[in-house]
């Protein structure tokens, strides 16, 4: 997906994750739920690290 953001353009495409519904759940204010947990582990990006300065000073 392309998305925009003051003036620059990047791609963005999200990772989908399988579920699976339990049994247990319960009724909210009227409304039925259900726990759901991921079928398999979702890889998350890793920050990049980026050697910034300010007014010759280094920031971590």
């Amino acid at each position: 997906m392309r998305l925009k953001y003051r003036g620059i353009s990047y791609e963005y495409n999200p990772q989908i994750a399988e579920v699976s519904e339990e049994k247990v759940g319960g009724k909210y204010r009227g409304i039925n739920w259900r726990l759901h947990h991921c079928k398999q582990t979702l890889l998350l990006h890793q920050p990049i690290h980026v050697n910034l300065t300010y007014r010759g000073i280094a920031l971590s």
